[in-house]
């Protein structure tokens, strides 16, 4: 369990270029929820996980991990309970040693260190576990260098690196900003299984809507340091959409059926993905085959006021309409 409370966060207080970056967080987060942090550039949101990883100390307010107060906790001490990964995979990884290597600078991390081998045959079968989850086969490649992987591979093997504290906690800020559609899809299916199937709390920045919410429970949207709005996601959606903030960011079956319900038409759930889209498309076909059929199509109050609807916009212009074009209105 992750709880923040009342955390206030400004830099360069008491000069002219004060800014109050954090103002008043509250947010908690049960085991096993799966977080999406959202907002426009300045909002707070990088801050917000910096203060929870321990990058800088907060002004006011507590952080803490399954009831162990962190807030004065630094950095490499919270790492024992909070995994992060960055939106540069080449941060967090040594490309110049090896994966077993890395793995290992990464199980030492928060712990005190001694005069003793490095690597223990031990834990070469944990290390494969480990890998063994990411599907890449690099449980097979332990000796092979960091640098010669793909910076997908690289970003799911940083995952792979924090999870080998038993982090409480995962927490990511971008992280699929610099790789390509595929990539992003299996960075997220490790992430949700991790969740799903381990119980990891996680915490994620993306402005991917579309790849992050087939996972996500709960979704906080952040402005100009404050949280407006903590729910699950298709209450916050809707918050967005409704409030006019940040919708350009909104996935875009979402907003098509919030389009279609202001218009009369209504689904069982929200459209969160393509899946869902299609769905609810086949629910709408099927309820107006169903009103036609009974009532017939003249007589359906729906159907009346939906027609209303469409007859209220513009038609379609085509080349043919138009004056001044071959075969227009002057042919």
């Amino acid at each position: 369990m992750l709880e923040v409370k009342n955390m206030v966060k400004t830099f360069f207080k008491g000069t002219i270029n004060e800014k109050t970056a954090l103002q008043g967080i509250d947010l908690r987060l049960e085991e096993g929820d799966f977080c999406t942090v959202i907002g426009g550039n300045g909002a707070g949101k990088s801050t917000l996980l910096n203060s929870i990883a321990g990058v800088f100390p907060v002004d006011e307010g507590s952080i803490t991990i399954n009831d162990i107060d962190v807030t004065k906790m630094p950095e490499y001490k919270r790492a024992k309970y909070i995994g992060r990964v960055f939106q540069d995979p080449m941060v967090g990884t040594a490309g110049n040693m090896q994966i077993e290597e890395n793995l290992i600078l990464a199980m030492r991390r928060g712990k005190s260190l001694g005069l003793k081998w490095a690597f223990k045959d031990s834990e070469q079968a944990f290390f494969k576990e480990r890998l063994a989850l990411l599907g890449l086969g690099l449980e097979d490649r332990l000796s092979a260098r960091m640098g010669l992987l793909s910076g997908g591979q690289r970003q799911r093997l940083a995952i792979a690196s924090v999870l080998a504290t038993n982090p409480t906690v995962l927490v990511l800020d971008e992280p699929t900003s610099s790789l390509d559609p595929d990539g992003t899809a299996e960075l997220y299916r490790l992430v949700g299984d991790l969740n799903k199937k381990h119980g990891i709390t996680v915490v994620v920045i993306d402005h991917d809507l579309h790849a992050v919410l087939p996972y996500a429970n709960r979704m906080a949207l952040m402005v100009n340091g404050s949280i407006a709005c903590d729910d699950d996601v298709p209450t916050t959606l809707r918050y967005m959409y409704e409030h006019n903030i940040h919708v350009d960011a909104l996935p875009s079956v979402f907003t098509t059926y919030m389009e279609l319900e202001q218009a009369g038409f209504h689904s069982d759930e929200p459209w969160l993905s393509i899946e869902s889209a299609i769905k609810g498309l086949h629910q709408i076909e099927m309820a107006h085959a169903i009103q036609t059929e009974v009532y017939g199509e003249s007589n359906s109050t729906n159907n009346q006021t939906n027609t209303t609807v469409v007859e209220d916009r513009k038609p379609i212009q085509r080349v043919d309409d138009v004056p001044g074009k071959d075969g227009g209105a002057h042919a």
